[in-house]
């Protein structure tokens, strides 16, 4: 298990120590030591063998110990105990925006609500306004929260469903010899959001030997009754699963009818006319027969992809090896974990040849923004010490209110690059904030305008904002626009890099790392850009450093002139 799945056990326990009622220092203690795993970028495991858990800071015995049991069985009995303590629904209310521990054990105790659906009741009777802790600010904030939750059950972010299916794909390899799984739909195509996870297993054995070792499974999930050559069962992360079952002759056939929406697979099969659907090995084979070039998974959305593969127009798939470098990138100047000179070294060993160092800004205190004098002690640093590739100075400046950037007009011009970007304000209305960005987009430093509308996905809707008219600032202006690859942002939406790249505009595809790890968001930021039809021409940091740094000076030269005239 990675340490994020780690502190999500540990934090787990320490909400429901809240929520029981529990001695507050055993909760604190839970919720300390779940940050501190997820902020340590070592092997937990190794540490474990080598130097012991409680070498950690606020690791103790007792903790050490269960997390060392997380780490050999992938679960928490302690944590399971807590759960069997509390009623089911009143669990699920945990996942209501706004609710802690404390609150919802009020409402348990008080109001003896013990499901979404009394909470629901409670709030429209306006019960909960009238309860000590409460009001009618928060009654309907809740209320809000309980719809939001209802529309984004049955939703998992695209990592998750990945490890779902990759999961289910390994055990069905290894159980079934010869047996091969392939992903499809939703996952296949890159969808950020995902309601349903679907499997293509190529067998010559026939389905029913797939639907036995599934069964047999304990640490998958649970089937359902199934249907002739098509498999449901529900993954123990949460996605729901629909596995096809084919034979080996078909493949071809069965990966295009399970991968593309209805409209691309409707509009390839009317190319194929006469020509028999069912006979295809391979989808190389069923797109030569229908006169086209293969269409890569991402694209089959039935958005121009198949009148560009008739005429031989489909764009080139980006991969890895086209980015140079790795842009927005935090440190523990800010509040990522590593130095500089160690997220250095994980950039290099990770294939990239430049690094973008760009913490959070003076106003983002809570982030450990940076003062102007820190910054110049940072830029000295970067200077003046020796590092594994070449290291660049930017900042990510927060967006004031009013669409200013966080530092004067000297120390921006300083800085090798600066990224601008909204953390705060965000419930203007859309005249107000549209204005407030175009602004921010407008000023000469701004190379580049980060996460544009601000969305978490699953967590927190794009705030108002007008977002082609940014884009068409950033066109006028020359403004790079970030696809942010965090999981939670994938932000430019792959609709609107599309838009971006017919108006000219360069994106940059960065993985926003405040850690090691996510280092790895670059291969869900790229398979967005893919969706985006992102090519390389239009991929900023696919610019070599010195192609970079020309761009930059070039940039600001010309939209000073603009400002100046």
């Amino acid at each position: 298990m990675d340490r994020k799945e780690i502190a999500s056990i540990l934090k787990q326990v320490s909400e429901l120590l809240e929520l029981l009622g529990e001695e507050p220092h055993r909760a604190r203690a839970y919720a300390n030591a779940a940050r501190t795993v997820e902020r340590f970028d070592g092997d937990l495991a190794n540490l474990a063998r080598q130097k012991g858990l409680t070498s950690l800071k606020g690791i103790g015995k007792g903790i050490a110990s269960a997390i060392e049991e997380i780490l050999s069985t992938g679960d928490l009995a302690y944590l399971d105990e807590l759960k069997g303590m509390i009623p089911p629904g009143v669990l699920e209310l945990m996942d209501v925006r706004g609710l802690g521990p404390k609150k919802l054990r009020v409402l348990h105790l008080e109001l003896g609500i013990s499901s979404a659906r009394e909470l629901d009741d409670a709030c429209r009777q306006g019960k909960l306004a009238k309860t000590k802790g409460f009001g009618e600010k928060s009654q309907a904030s809740i209320l809000k929260a309980l719809s939001v939750l209802k529309e984004r059950k049955g939703k998992f972010l695209l990592p998750v469903a990945v490890k779902a299916a990759q999961q289910v794909k390994e055990y069905l390899e290894q159980e079934l010899p010869g047996t091969k799984v392939h992903l499809a739909g939703q996952v296949r195509r890159c969808i950020p959001v995902i309601s349903r996870v679907r499997l293509v297993v190529q067998t010559s054995e026939g389905g029913e030997d797939v639907k036995t070792a599934l069964e047999r499974s304990k640490t998958i999930g649970s089937v359902k009754p199934a249907q002739e050559h098509v498999i449901r069962m529900r993954h123990d992360i949460g996605p729901e699963l629909e596995i096809s079952v084919t034979e080996p002759s078909v493949l071809g056939t069965a990966l295009f009818r399970a991968t593309g929406n209805e409209e691309h697979v409707a509009k390839v099969l009317a190319r194929l006319n006469s020509v028999s659907i069912d006979g295809f090995e391979d989808e190389a084979s069923l797109y030569k027969a229908a006169g086209m070039d293969l269409v890569p998974p991402e694209l089959r959305e039935g958005m121009g992809e198949v009148e560009a593969a008739l005429s031989g127009a489909l764009p080139r798939p980006l991969v890895r090896e086209d980015v140079s470098g790795l842009l927005h990138v935090h440190t523990n100047w800010s509040d990522g974990t590593l130095s500089i000179h160690d997220m250095a070294e994980a950039a290099a060993s990770a294939g990239y040849t430049y690094l973008g160092i760009s913490d959070h800004s003076r106003t983002a205190r809570y982030a450990g923004g940076l003062t102007a004098d820190r910054l110049k002690a940072q830029g000295k640093e970067i200077r003046e010490s020796s590092h594994a590739l070449p290291v660049l100075q930017g900042i990510e400046s927060d967006i004031g209110l009013d669409g200013s950037l966080d530092y004067e007009d000297q120390v921006l011009a300083d800085l090798d690059f600066v990224i601008a970007s909204v953390h705060s304000g965000m419930g203007q209305d859309m005249e107000t904030m549209t204005e407030r960005i175009i602004k921010a987009v407008r000023n000469p430093y701004t190379d580049m305008l980060g996460h544009p509308s601000g969305r978490l996905l699953l967590l927190r809707d794009a705030y108002k904002v007008d977002m082609l008219r940014v884009i068409e600032a950033a066109a006028e202006t020359g403004t790079a626009i970030e696809l942010n690859a965090n999981p939670h942002r994938l932000d430019l939406d792959w609709h609107l890099v599309r838009k971006a790249v017919e108006m000219g505009v360069m994106i940059a595809v960065n993985p926003d790392a405040h850690r090691l790890s996510d280092i790895s968001y670059m291969s869900l930021g790229l398979c967005q850009a893919r969706k985006g039809w992102l090519t390389r021409d239009h991929l900023l940091n696919a610019m070599s450093l010195d192609e970079f740094r020309d761009w930059i000076r070039n940039r600001r030269k010309k939209a000073m002139s603009a400002v100046q005239a």
